[in-house]
C-alpha cells in the first residue's frame, strides 16, 4: 500500500521503486532485503507517475530533482543520492546506485525516492513553489542488516506532532510552549501543533537555505534541553540503585540493572561524556561522578559538552552564518 502524506498543494502519484542487488536478485519496493550484515550495493531504477507534469506549474515542468535517500535510526545516518534520466522522456526511468557499508550502517535502512522541486518558483495557487518541496514519492524499500537494533535504542526519541489545546491538562496548562516531554519509555517528544509556522518549519524537507538552518537551530535547541533533562534523570535513577545496596557493583553491571530506556540511553551517551575512555571505565566513572557531590558538579557540565558534540551544534550555527552572509553579499 503506497504511503498517504498530506501537502498543502498539489502531488503527483506514487514513483514506483524497484532495487537489484550484484547477483541480479530484483526488489521492489514496499519489501526488505536481507543482506546479512555485509555491506550493500543496490542499482535503483525509479519509475516517474505519469500525472507528475500536474503537480507543477507551467514553466516548472524541467525543475525538479529525483533523489534516493537512506535512512536508519539504528545507525542514525541519513545519506541521499541524485538519480539520473535514462531518456529524454518524463516517463523514462531514474537509476543510480547507492552502497551502503557495514561498518557505517547496521540494524534496519530505509530507501525511498523522492521527486522534490529543484529551485524556488514563483507563487502560484495551489502548486509548490519552494526548493525542496516534495512532489512525487514511493514506498519504502528497507535493508535489513540483522544487527540487533537495541545497542542504539538509547538515542531515539519518539516525536509526535498534536494541538496543546486538545491534550491532557498538562498540555492545555502549557499550550503557548513549543515542546512537551512526556516522560515514558521510551521517551515522547511532543510538538505543539498550536504555534504559528512551527508545523511547517520544522516539518520542511530542504537542505539548504535560511529556512532549514534555522530548522536545524531549532532541533539543536530543543535536543539541548531534552537531552539535558532525561541523562540528569538517568543519573538520578542510576545514583537510587547505588543507595539501595548495589552500590558494590561494577559501573556497566549497575547500568545494566537500570533496564529499559535509560539503560540504552546511558550506554548510548558514554563515549561522549567520557571522550576516549573504553565503555567500561567510562560506567565505572560514571558511577564515581554520581556518587561524589563534588564530581556530580563535574558531571553536570559534561552533559551540555557531550549534547552539543552529538548534534554538532558549532557546525549548525556556522550553517546559518554562511547562509545569512551570502544572502546580505546578494541583496
Amino acid at each position: 500500500m503506497a504511503v498517504v502524506r498530506l501537502y498543502p498543494y498539489r502531488t503527483a502519484g506514487p514513483v514506483q521503486l524497484v532495487a537489484a542487488d550484484h547477483d541480479a536478485r530484483r526488489f521492489e519496493a514496499p519489501t526488505i532485503v536481507d543482506v546479512g550484515g555485509k555491506d550493500c550495493t543496490l542499482a535503483l531504477t525509479a519509475t516517474l507517475p505519469g500525472d507528475l507534469a500536474d503537480a507543477m506549474p507551467r514553466g516548472g515542468d524541467d525543475m525538479f530533482r529525483v533523489i534516493a535517500r537512506m535512512r536508519s535510526r539504528s545507525s542514525q545516518h541519513r545519506a541521499a543520492v541524485d538519480l539520473r534520466p535514462s531518456g529524454d522522456a518524463l516517463t523514462d526511468p531514474w537509476t543510480g546506485e547507492v552502497t551502503l557499508p557495514v561498518e557505517d550502517w547496521f540494524g534496519r535502512v530505509g530507501i525511498d525516492v523522492v521527486v522534490v522541486l529543484a529551485g524556488d518558483l514563483a507563487p502560484v495557487p495551489g502548486y509548490a513553489v519552494d526548493a525542496g518541496a516534495v512532489l512525487a514519492w514511493s514506498d519504502w524499500l528497507g535493508v535489513s542488516f540483522g544487527v540487533v537494533e537495541e545497542r542504539t535504542r538509547g538515542r531515539n526519541l519518539t516525536i509526535e506532532w498534536r494541538s496543546f489545546a486538545e491534550g491532557d491538562d498538562w498540555l492545555r496548562a502549557h499550550r503557548d510552549q513549543l515542546f512537551a516531554l512526556e516522560p515514558v519509555d521510551p521517551p515522547v517528544l511532543w510538538l505543539n501543533t498550536d504555534i504559528a509556522g512551527a508545523y511547517r518549519l520544522l516539518s520542511a524537507r530542504g537542505r539548504a537555505g535560511i529556512r532549514a538552518r534555522v530548522r536545524d537551530l531549532t532541533f539543536v535547541q530543543i535536543a539541548h534541553q531534552i537531552w539535558s533533562q532525561l541523562l540528569t534523570s538517568a543519573f538520578t535513577q542510576l545514583g537510587d540503585l547505588q543507595q539501595n545496596g548495589l552500590g558494590d557493583e561494577a559501573g556497566l553491571d549497575l547500568i545494566d540493572e537500570l533496564g529499559g530506556w535509560n539503560r540504552a540511553a546511558l550506554l548510548d551517551w558514554l563515549p561522549d561524556l567520557y571522550p576516549g575512555t573504553d565503555l567500561a571505565a567510562a560506567a565505572d566513572q560514571l558511577l564515581d561522578d554520581v556518587r561524589s557531590p563534588i564530581a556530580n558538579e563535574l558531571l553536570m557540565r559534561r552533559v551540555p559538552n557531550a549534547v552539543q558534540a552529538k548534534v554538532r551544534t558549532a557546525d549548525r550555527f556556522a550553517g546559518i552564518m554562511r547562509d545569512a552572509m551570502l544572502q546580505g553579499a546578494e541583496s
